[in-house]
């Protein structure tokens, strides 16, 4: 607001000097100065009443944007408006006039105030759309910096000693078993998850291809617990081209072998199932172990992982997106995250 009353501060001396100026030095002061008094007055109050009406038609410019809309429903708001607010500053400047001078006319519509409006408008317009891509720009640093952080923890989480000492382990052990044909796999599934987890740099991916990852991650933990341990992932074929951020699902699976099914002895249970309807996917990560703390809250609770995937939901979509963690009445964890459904994955690239 101040640096608007100061250009219309600037614009206001620069039309009414010069003519002050101008009547003094060349004709004198006619009529005991009544014409330069009303003249100054006119030009003064028209001018800073723009300066009034500046925030209005920048909110103006800002809903009513013309990518937003049609551009002929687009042009008719606004010159709409333009008449509008040109009828009001002139009526208020018939109203100041009649104050500080004798009662003035209703002046007609004035062509000079649309033009006014639509100098105002263009300004609006060229600031919504520097700020738009500048809030652009900061948002998708943010979620690269985001996906750098997911990335480091899926690696990290693949690098533990616990998690690579295990499954080294299961790896001996099919080895010392004699099931070559099981080791082997294992180990490329292994060097699989980690070059995935390291090489991908994209931001959105196909959901197929991060229950893929998640497969991969499964099948690793898998060794460990062969006759105790039972993984359900599930996708419905509507859902499978989704759009969703990297990583997305990696921390929530980690979360739920570490802190849920670690302590299972017999039976335990990972479920994860991706679904679409009404354009909208939905992600489900359930397990049957220790559940959630007494008094546990998200808000305060949450690890790194969870910290970084909810706030990667929250610059990706918003107030678009649900997220949900909690443990029902029959015990273990549940994660529920709800998207936009996109079919269109940004290309991704490989280092």
């Amino acid at each position: 607001m101040a640096v608007s009353w100061l250009v219309w501060t600037v614009v206001a001396l620069i039309d009414v000097v010069p003519s002050i100026v101008a009547a003094r030095s060349e004709n004198g002061v006619p009529d005991g100065g009544q014409f330069l008094r009303r003249y100054v007055i006119t030009h003064v109050a028209i001018w800073y009443l723009w300066w009034l009406m500046t925030p209005l038609v920048f909110r103006l410019a800002e809903r009513y944007r013309p990518r937003a809309l049609a551009w002929l429903r687009w042009a008719a708001i606004h010159t709409v408006a333009a008449i509008v607010v040109s009828y009001v500053v002139r009526l208020a400047t018939t109203v100041v006039l009649s104050v500080f001078m004798e009662p003035a006319r209703y002046p007609g519509l004035p062509i000079v105030g649309l033009l006014q409006y639509g100098a105002i408008l263009g300004v609006a317009t060229l600031a919504g759309m520097q700020r738009r891509e500048r809030d652009h720009a900061v948002t998708s640093a943010q979620l690269a910096a985001e996906l750098a952080e997911a990335r480091a923890e899926a690696v990290s989480a693949q690098l533990r000693p616990h998690f690579l000492y295990n499954a080294l382990n299961s790896i001996a052990m099919l080895i010392r078993a004699g099931a070559s044909d099981a080791a082997l796999e294992a180990v490329l599934g292994y060097s699989e998850l980690l070059r995935h987890a390291v090489d991908t740099t994209a931001t959105d991916v196909p959901l197929r291809d991060e229950l893929s990852l998640i497969e991969k991650y499964v099948a690793i933990e898998r060794m460990r617990f062969p006759d105790s341990f039972s993984a359900t992932i599930d996708m419905t074929k509507d859902a499978a081209d989704a759009v969703v951020p990297s990583f997305i699902l990696q921390p929530i699976v980690e979360n739920a072998f570490r802190h849920g099914l670690s302590t299972v002895d017999h039976d335990a249970l990972l479920d994860v199932r991706a679904s679409r309807r009404d354009g909208i996917v939905r992600l489900e990560v359930r397990d049957n172990g220790v559940g959630l703390p007494p008094q546990w809250r998200l808000e305060h609770g949450s690890g790194v992982g969870l910290r970084t995937t909810r706030s990667r939901l929250q610059q990706r979509y918003g107030g678009g997106h649900h997220f949900e963690l909690h443990s029902p009445a029959e015990g273990g964890t549940v994660v529920i995250i709800e998207i936009p459904y996109s079919g269109t994955a940004h290309p991704s690239s490989r280092a």
